[in-house]
């Protein structure tokens, strides 16, 4: 019992390992090991060892066979196999002659860093052993185990070790949405998914942040990046998805995460109007209660009851103003008309609904298209986004079963067959079958109603029809703003709707 040295020879793997069937002999259990763990991890290992030695902090705990020269590992397994492999590889015939070559190559390059033949190794009962064995591979075990790194741990001390490293993205996030909101991010979004939305060039744009540039990790921003992660974290919940399955891949994380960042700094651009409204409005009654000349006459009120009530009527005008100001910061139309290269800048869009490719490539289209200098063409995309989503939402409830009460009827199923106008598709189709089924959208039935209907000289397709059909008139900037305005409110509210009756079926 205690610590020796032992020679590689004498040590037999763990028929019995957890991490793999019995083996039925030696050879049988070092296949079934790297099976297992995976070839290119063991020759990893088998490299590391060779390279670097041993870690003496966990020495190999072997069990001495009854009446015997020879032990069994119990607690280091893969240590030994990988051993067993750098001294004799030719041994290991399961493996491809390729891995076979890399071992034999490395050691023909270079000495190992240690005497492989023998290896320190604890002695002891099988009954240690297995104590050991557990608290090694039991987990945290409520303190008791081994409590592994996250991955901003890790981090964190190759930053500590090393200054050279430079920073991640999720390390500058991490510490500063715990300085603003005195909160652990990771309790919101995994650390690898911070990383994966954030660490994109296109997004770090659009939030306005430089990796090299901690200031410019602002308050404002964080808020940015706060209001991301909810919407993100919603998505997914309704897609019933993990973040990293949804967001695989850059031009999906564009997509997506960039137009909520630009609908975040729109609703931010809008609550900061009306702040500064109410305090300039709070200044010029402030001025006005201070100035004699411009003091309001306090009446007084009195009630059934005898009591004076006094009733600041310059205050009322002034409360009054504030409410008539703050109502037109949400006008029809957006304050700054044109604002920005993109059309996504002046009213964001994020479609939820992903299953037509037409829809989602036309929203990527829209989403970066420089509206002042490709008029006619963003005419079109408009046009064709209006027409691809109305027919797909036609596709969908036409399509359902007749005891359905969603059903839509007196309508071709296929799309092919229809003749209806798109005008029309909308004015006597969708609009009715929004309002009685999905009565949270009747704002925007009722725009599709005035927007859409027959005998409508002024409607949104007859002016994009117009626009599409002309031989002389190129909208101007401001046309295709207010006709975005109209068709995004109409297609975002039936992308919504496909989303949820998608996903609750």
């Amino acid at each position: 019992m205690g610590v020796k040295y032992v020679e590689i020879e004498k040590i037999d793997n763990y028929i019995e390992n957890p991490r793999h069937e019995v083996g039925l002999n030696e050879l049988d259990t070092l296949k079934k090991l790297f099976d297992v763990s995976g070839y290119q991890n063991m020759i990893n290992l088998a490299q590391d060892i060779y390279t670097n030695g041993l870690v003496n902090a966990s020495l190999v705990t072997i069990v001495k066979l009854n009446n015997a020269d020879r032990y069994t590992v119990y607690e280091g397994n893969r240590r030994v196999a990988c051993i067993k492999l750098i001294l004799h590889p030719e041994k290991f015939s399961f493996l491809p002659k390729n891995q076979i070559d890399r071992i034999k190559k490395m050691k023909s390059d270079t000495p190992s860093k240690i005497n492989l033949s023998q290896i320190e190794c604890l002695i002891t009962d099988e009954e240690d052993a297995f104590f050991i064995m557990r608290r090694i591979h039991s987990g945290e075990d409520k303190g008791r185990g081994l409590k592994s790194w996250n991955t901003k741990e890790q981090e964190i001390f190759k930053l500590r070790t090393n200054p050279k490293n430079s920073t991640s993205i999720a390390k500058i996030i991490s510490d500063k949405y715990e300085e603003f909101f005195k909160e652990d991010i990771q309790e919101e979004m995994a650390y690898t998914n911070i990383q994966r939305l954030f660490n994109n060039l296109e997004v770090r744009e659009s939030l306005g942040i430089e990796k090299d540039n901690i200031d410019s990790f602002s308050c404002e921003r964080l808020y940015l990046i706060k209001g991301v992660i909810e919407k993100v974290n919603q998505i997914a919940k309704i897609e019933n998805l993990s973040i990293s399955r949804k967001f695989n891949k850059r031009k999906i994380i564009e997509q997506i995460v960039i137009p909520i960042i630009e609908e975040l700094k729109s609703k931010q651009l809008e609550s900061k109007a009306i702040n500064s409204i109410h305090i300039e409005q709070k200044n010029k009654s402030n001025k006005l209660s201070n100035s004699k000349e411009q003091q309001t006459q306090n009446k007084e009120v009195t009630s059934n009851n005898g009591i004076s009530v006094r009733e600041d009527t310059g205050l009322k005008t002034e409360y009054k103003s504030i409410e008539s100001i703050s109502s037109t910061l949400k006008p029809k139309l957006p304050p700054k008309i044109g604002s920005g290269k993109l059309l996504s800048s002046t009213m964001p869009f994020t479609n939820l609904y992903h299953s037509n490719v037409r829809i989602n490539t036309l929203v990527i289209e829209i989403n970066q298209i420089r509206y002042k200098d490709f008029r006619l063409a963003t005419q079109f995309l408009l046009r064709s986004l209006m027409e691809v989503y109305g027919h797909e939402y036609i596709d969908y409830f036409a399509n359902l079963d007749y005891q359905d009460v969603q059903k839509m009827k007196a309508i071709a199923k296929d799309r092919i067959k229809r003749n209806q106008t798109v005008n029309e598709i909308y004015s006597e189709f969708i609009s009715n079958h929004i309002t009685k089924h999905f009565p949270k959208y009747a704002e925007q039935a009722e725009l599709i109603n005035i927007s859409l209907s027959k005998n409508n000289n002024s409607s949104l397709m007859k002016i994009l029809n117009f626009m599409v059909h002309s031989q002389n008139h190129i909208p101007d900037s401001i046309e295709l703003i207010e006709a975005w305005y109209k068709v995004k409110s109409i297609v975002e509210a039936i992308d919504n709707i496909l989303h949820e009756v998608k996903h609750n079926y």
